[in-house]
């Protein structure tokens, strides 16, 4: 069935700055041609101090559902006219609809994040030791969505300290009893030693999307039995899985976050839900095309 665009085609995008890497587009059009729905997905690169505009555009313009990403997650909430309670509990929001001319809100980074863990690298986050680099809108979801399978402590770190304290004020809100820890981007020793002992390292910063970026940390400080996921998936392998697989270490990439938390969305949106092999398949279409 070919993807049909016409007069009463439904309309979705992804905002976001940068959006040109994006597998998205892929995953979400073809779903849209195998459930014979008439809509189609485009990728929007909107600046910062135009994402006021663009999303009070959305009604406007009748766009039935966005997704968010970077650098959007969280400004993007004070302008929308209601949010999910997962959503405003982590404070980030990667998916819009626009219901009946209302913005809400989801977050489905966070449930996509632990069906990647599962299903991707048969990790379970109980009684584990975590590390997560970074603390924006990825992360603050990947952070709540591990506090609720009682880890046995997550560290967070970020380049700017006041983010990595903010968000594990917000966790210990909600899981009061969760070891979390705010790591100083500063102490090199401290944040050393605890690489050292963690079972996941999760590097959830933009750090990696180009050729030229430099290791988020050095891999010959974390512990030799660790998972290391990077968030990003394009390129599919970014300078830090490829520095800790030549150290031994088992890596994953974004992938499954991005088809997980996308079959999440398109739920959302439709209140269907395509085949995993079918976002699979879109997705390593997409990704070998590019390389």
């Amino acid at each position: 069935m070919k993807l049909k665009i016409d007069g009463h085609s439904k309309i979705y995008a992804l905002l976001g700055h940068p959006v040109e890497h994006t597998a998205s587009c892929a995953m979400h059009n073809a779903a849209f041609k195998a459930l014979g729905i008439n809509a189609c997905y485009i990728a929007l690169d909107v600046e910062s101090k135009y994402l006021k505009e663009a999303l009070t555009s959305l009604t406007a313009l009748n766009v039935a559902g966005v997704n968010v990403t970077i650098p959007h997650k969280q400004t993007c909430m004070k302008y929308l006219d209601k949010i999910d309670i997962q959503a405003k509990n982590i404070g980030a929001v990667n998916t819009i609809i626009n219901k009946n001319g209302k913005l809400i809100g989801y977050n489905t980074d966070a449930d996509g994040f632990i069906d990647s863990l599962k299903f991707d690298a048969v990790f379970s986050v109980k009684n584990k030791s975590i590390f997560i680099m970074g603390a924006g809108g990825a992360a603050r979801a990947i952070a709540f969505s591990l506090a609720e399978k009682k880890p046995k402590v997550v560290y967070i770190q970020d380049i700017k300290d006041g983010l990595s304290s903010s968000l594990v004020r917000s966790i210990k809100k909600y899981y009061p009893k969760v070891n979390v820890i705010a790591i100083s981007f500063k102490d090199k020793k401290k944040t050393e030693n605890f690489l050292s002992e963690v079972n996941l390292f999760i590097n959830a910063t933009g750090v990696g999307l180009k050729k030229k970026d430099p290791l988020v940390i050095d891999v010959k400080f974390l512990n030799k039995r660790a998972l290391v996921y990077d968030l990003i998936y394009n390129p599919k392998e970014p300078v830090l899985l490829k520095a800790a697989k030549k150290r031994g270490l088992k890596v994953l990439n974004g992938e499954g976050l991005l088809l997980y938390q996308g079959l999440r969305a398109f739920k959302i949106w439709t209140n269907k839900r395509p085949e995993v092999k079918l976002y699979k398949k879109a997705l390593r279409s997409f990704l070998k095309s590019k390389s």
